[in-house]
C-alpha cells in the first residue's frame, strides 16, 4: 500500500504507534455510531476531561509522596478517573432527577478544576511541570510504549466482542430504550456497559491524540457513515473504514508536514472526510 510504505519511509509508522492508532481507529469507528445514536458527544467531552482530573490526582499523590512520581500511576489515574466519572454521570442521568447536560457539565468542570489543583501542587513541590502534561492535552505518539498498543488492541477485541454478543440489544437500545426495556432487554446493563466501553476508549486514546481531540474520533466517523447509509451492518463497516482512512491520512500529513502534530492531523483528516461526504450527499433525496 502506498500510504503505509510512504509513512514507513519517514519513520512515522513503527511498532506501537501504528498498531495503537489503527486499533484505536477501528474501535472508535464502531463506538462513534453508539455515541451518535445515543447523543453522547457531550458525555465524551466530560470523560476526556475527567482524564485530566485523574492525572491531577496522580500528581497530587506524587507531591505528597515523591516516590509515586511515575507515568504508570498517571496512566492508571487517567483510566480510573475516566471510568468512574462516566459511571457517575450514567447513574445521575439514569435517575432522571438531574438533566444529563447538567450532570455532565458539573463533572466536566469539577474534573478540570481538580486536575489544575493537582498540577499546581506538583509544580510547588518539584518546581517543574509534570512530565507529559502537553501530551495529556494534545497527545504525543513519540512517547508511546508497547503497553499502549496492547491496550488499544484489547479495546478493539472487547468492542468487537461486545458488538457480536449484544448486537440485537445494542441496536434496540440505541433506537428506542423504552421499547427495548418493554421487549425484555436489560437496558440497565446495556446502558452502563456501553458507557464504560466508551470511557475506556477515550482514556486509552488520550495518550494518542490528547484529551482535547479524542472525542472527534468518537463523532466524525459515525457522522460521515450515517450520511451514506442507514443499514446497521453497512454503517458499521463504513464507520470503521472512514476512521482508519482518516487515521492513515493524518499519519501521512504528520510525516510530510512536520509542523502538524499527529493528533490534530488525524482529526483534521476525519473532518475533511465528513465535509466531503456531506457535500456529496446533501442533495440526495
Amino acid at each position: 500500500m502506498i500510504f503505509l510504505s510512504d509513512i514507513a519511509a519517514t519513520g512515522t509508522l513503527h511498532g506501537p504507534t501504528a498498531l495503537a492508532l489503527l486499533a484505536l481507529a477501528a474501535a472508535c469507528g464502531i463506538l462513534s455510531l453508539i455515541v451518535l445514536w445515543r447523543r453522547w458527544a457531550f458525555l465524551g467531552e466530560a470523560v476526556a476531561h475527567a482524564g485530566f482530573g485523574g492525572a491531577g490526582t496522580a500528581w497530587m499523590l506524587a507531591a505528597l509522596v515523591p516516590s509515586l512520581d511515575s507515568s504508570g500511576i498517571v496512566t492508571i489515574g487517567v483510566i480510573g478517573f475516566g471510568i468512574l466519572t462516566a459511571l457517575a454521570i450514567a447513574v445521575v442521568n439514569r435517575g432522571e432527577r438531574i438533566h444529563s447536560d447538567t450532570a455532565i457539565g458539573a463533572f466536566l468542570a469539577g474534573a478540570l478544576a481538580w486536575g489544575f489543583v493537582g498540577q499546581e501542587a506538583y509544580v510547588r513541590v518539584f518546581h517543574r511541570a509534570p512530565a507529559g502534561f502537553q501530551s495529556l492535552l494534545f497527545g504525543q505518539t513519540q512517547l508511546l510504549q508497547p503497553l499502549h498498543a496492547q491496550m488499544a488492541v484489547a479495546l478493539l477485541v472487547l468492542t468487537l466482542g461486545t458488538l457480536f454478543l449484544w448486537r440485537r440489544q445494542i441496536l434496540m437500545y440505541c433506537l428506542d430504550s423504552t421499547l427495548a426495556q418493554t421487549g425484555g432487554i436489560n437496558t440497565g446493563a446495556v446502558h452502563y456497559g456501553l458507557i464504560v466501553l466508551v470511557a475506556v476508549a477515550i482514556t486509552i486514546g488520550i495518550p494518542l491524540v490528547g484529551s482535547v481531540l479524542i472525542t472527534a474520533m468518537l463523532i466524525l466517523p459515525g457522522a460521515a457513515a450515517t450520511l451514506i447509509t442507514r443499514k446497521f451492518g453497512l454503517t458499521i463497516l463504513l464507520a470503521i473504514t472512514i476512521s482508519i482512512a482518516g487515521t492513515l491520512a493524518g499519519m501521512l500529513l504528520n510525516a510530510y508536514v512536520f509542523a502538524l502534530p499527529q493528533g490534530p492531523a488525524i482529526v483534521l483528516s476525519l473532518l475533511a472526510i465528513f465535509l466531503i461526504t456531506w457535500a456529496i450527499t446533501r442533495r440526495r433525496p
